[in-house]
């Protein structure tokens, strides 16, 4: 079964990325799309996107969004030259926000199928694309899991205080 939720904070539509513009919450809810890799790279840097999971969803379709740029330049002739370059990329996305560990590890996974590409700039920039919708996909059934877990241990109307933002906003929209 599809996940269905009204708070999506942060998903992949037609090529491009979609996300809450968290900065303008409490008094405002509005989407943003992000179309070019430096505009994720700001929009990570100055929170429009926030959360831990969020954030490392956000660096993996940056990375696609670079790679989208870099074949539409049509600059890279060649695999090589345009891996190097992507490369280059994936680690300044990195810097964005440098203590995101999920953002981290989303890079570094981006960056594997960028090492191990072998074929040709379209299949490359696919098999990112697809890797970004599954990091965001696995995150939503990881939150699922740890509220399932939760349920088992944590008694009914329990309080739980959280120290740093847990909920939807801070994931792919299922909260942790």
């Amino acid at each position: 079964m599809a996940f269905e939720s009204k708070i999506r904070p942060i998903q992949w539509v037609d090529g491009h990325s979609r996300m809450i513009d968290q900065t303008v919450i409490p008094y405002e809810y509005k989407y943003v799309d992000v179309t070019t890799g430096d505009d994720m790279f700001h929009a990570i840097r100055d929170m429009i996107v926030r959360g831990a999971p969020a954030i490392g969803i956000a660096g993996a379709q940056g990375i696609v969004l670079y790679a989208q740029e870099g074949r539409g330049r049509g600059k890279y002739n060649n695999l090589s030259d345009f891996k190097k370059w992507l490369l280059e990329k994936a680690d300044y996305m990195a810097t964005s926000r440098p203590t995101a560990v999920n953002l981290m590890w989303a890079c570094a996974e981006q960056k594997k199928i960028i090492e191990n590409a072998n074929s040709d700039i379209d299949e490359l920039i696919n098999k990112l694309t697809q890797k970004a919708i599954e990091i965001e996909k696995d995150d939503i059934e990881r939150c699922k899991k740890m509220g399932d877990y939760g349920a088992e241990v944590v008694p009914k109307g329990a309080t739980i205080l959280t120290h740093c933002n847990a909920g939807a906003l801070a994931t792919g929209g299922y909260g942790t």
